[in-house]
């Protein structure tokens, strides 16, 4: 055999398992570089920085493979490398999809979703509301809820004229089913969590036979600021929805999130759930949480009417997007100022100074008020504790570890009306400041009283608190001067 052909293929020590790795490594580099500008989320510099990184790396393999001749270590070596470099490349794609469909995801204007149901009792016979023919209805007439109207509409088209019996409030209501002064009744799912707190055993004793579901737009449009040149508010929302984000229900943490880009400050002020507050758009006074019923862009528009302050943005995120977050991450650490079983989850049990939660028990502990004597106020210090946990665990250079899983807990409950390019835009702020956010909380406060007077749930004696116009005052003061850049950036931070 001649020289030629024995060695032929081995000339400048080329193998085809090589350069067939030499090429998909080169390709999907390229294809790496074009997924970062196309993402427009990572700053020039680094985006470059990868790409000569990418070309030093096709180099080495390059030369490894053409200049190894009778190298035969040197060629494997350079084979394994390109290995290496394609599933790096890989993964960095695929945390690149990750997020920008997080991004996509959550900016959606998917609406929110109303609600009306057709109730009877457990031990009912009826099994399908074409059975509930000449039976004895019941709903709330004012406050006027155009979702149950609908649904009142829809089963008079399918059974023909109603005997309806009308309750002062959705508590009332249940009680007449209880006491079989009616055979079913019509809510407002949005205050299914209203009954549940007057009747517990709610969810026991019923049985929702038929809905009707709407899905209504969302009109606030979100603020559009250069978010990272300008200070803005973010009306954040947690909502005790028990499906979906989008599932319309009260909101139970109302919290103020004020961002300061070029001073790397956040200012977190909490507002009590159970504040007496004029609504925005009906004629009446109400729980601030109560307004979540009404749908965001009312809690947003309450918000504002009450603080005087625009809101750029909203986040709303649901109870359970909360829990899988702070799974996510690896669980968070609080500081409590006493031990307790929690009244929202029995077998939760926190315990005075350090500890570390889980998702389910960080839930526990924001939604915590019966053990403590401010009971609200010092569940919005809570929660405001747990936010700052778990921003500081976020933003930790272990955070990499975390990172999808926080992106896919995340993308299960939250929405906002912030635009993907703003969103993106303060993702490529932070990746070129590297910056350490000073994170900072303040409550509002009030004094606890009843009344029977809430809009929503007119002749219900229910707990509220007079917002004490002092703490309000500071607390708006102190908002300004984080927009303005007035609070001392020197202060320590806490790591």
């Amino acid at each position: 055999m001649s020289k030629g052909g024995k060695h032929g293929n081995r000339k400048y020590g080329i193998r085809v398992p090589g350069l067939i790795a030499l090429i998909i490594q080169i390709a999907v580099s390229v294809v790496l570089i074009y997924k970062l500008v196309e993402f427009d989320a990572v700053p020039a510099r680094q985006t470059a920085g990868v790409g000569f990184l990418l070309l030093a790396f096709a180099a080495a393999a390059f030369i490894g493979q053409f200049f190894g001749y009778n190298r035969r270590l040197l060629r494997i070596t350079a084979c394994l490398f390109s290995i290496v470099v394609i599933i790096l490349s890989v993964l960095i794609m695929s945390c690149l999809k990750g997020s920008d469909d997080f991004v996509e995801e959550i900016t959606q204007d998917n609406g929110e979703k109303y609600s009306a149901a057709v109730i009877v009792s457990a031990q009912s016979p009826y099994q399908k509301v074409e059975e509930l023919t000449g039976v004895r209805f019941a709903y709330v007439k004012k406050p006027e809820s155009k979702y149950v109207n609908e649904c009142v509409k829809e089963v008079i088209s399918m059974l023909g004229p109603m005997r309806a019996r009308h309750a002062k409030n959705v508590s009332a209501l249940a009680d007449q089913l209880y006491n079989d002064r009616c055979d079913a009744i019509i809510i407002d799912e949005a205050t299914r969590a209203q009954i549940v707190e007057s009747h517990p055993d709610f969810e026991e004793k019923t049985r929702t036979i038929w809905a009707l579901n709407v899905n209504h737009p969302i009109a606030k449009k979100g603020s559009r600021i250069d978010v990272t040149k300008n200070s803005f508010n973010v009306y954040l929302c947690g909502s005790d929805s028990r499906y979906s984000v989008e599932e319309v229900a009260r909101n139970d943490v109302n919290m103020i999130v004020t961002v300061n880009p070029t001073t790397h400050q956040i200012l977190l002020t909490s507002i009590p759930r159970d504040y007496y507050v004029k609504l925005a758009s009906y004629d009446g006074m109400d729980k601030l949480t109560h307004a979540g019923t009404y749908g965001i862009q009312e809690s947003l528009e309450t918000v504002e009417q009450f603080t005087g302050l625009k809101m750029d943005f909203y986040v709303k995120v649901s109870f359970a997007s909360l829990v899988y977050l702070v799974d996510a991450i690896g669980g968070i650490d609080v500081e409590s100022d006493r031990a307790f079983t929690a009244w929202t989850n029995e077998s939760v049990h926190i315990q005075e100074g350090l500890n570390h939660l889980d998702g389910v028990s960080a839930l526990a502990y924001a939604r915590e008020r019966k053990a403590y004597e401010e009971k609200d106020i010092h569940r919005s210090r809570n929660q405001a504790q747990v936010m700052r946990a778990i921003a500081w665990k976020a933003s930790s250079k272990r955070f990499i570890i975390h990172y999808t899983d926080m992106l896919e807990a995340l993308s299960k409950g939250m929405i906002t009306n912030m635009s993907d390019r703003q969103i993106k835009s303060l993702i490529k702020l932070q990746m070129h400041t590297h910056a350490k956010w000073d994170i900072r909380d303040v409550q509002m406060t009030g004094t606890e009283t009843r009344t029977d007077q809430c809009y929503s749930a007119q002749g219900n004696d229910l707990i509220i608190l007079e917002p004490d116009e002092a703490s309000v005052q500071e607390a708006l003061k102190t908002i300004r001067e984080f927009m303005s850049g007035e609070i001392d950036i020197t202060k320590s931070k806490e790591e």
